[in-house]
This record gives C-alpha cells, structure tokens and sequence, in this order.
C-alpha cells in the first residue's frame, strides 16, 4: 500500500480506506466484477 501512496499525483491526500479498495483491486482483478457477477455463476 505505500506504493500507492509513493505514487499517487492527486492534489489531495488518499484515505486509508481508499488505499485498500485500490490494493484489493489491484491484488484481485477479478474482484472488479462485483459481486453481481458471482451470484449470476451460482444460479446460471
């Protein structure tokens, strides 16, 4: 998470929660899909 940090550009300063979505993301791409898309897979 201190890379994010490190390289963040924005005028304002980025929020420990915010950090943590961004890593997760990062971490777990398919974790952008929500999780609509997992609901969708168990019923379909």
């Amino acid at each position: 998470m201190e890379e994010i940090k490190l390289a963040w550009t924005g005028q304002e300063p980025l929020g420990k929660t915010l950090v943590e979505y961004m890593a997760t993301i990062l971490r777990e791409p398919e974790s952008q899909l929500g999780r609509g898309n997992k609901k969708k897979s168990e019923t379909g």
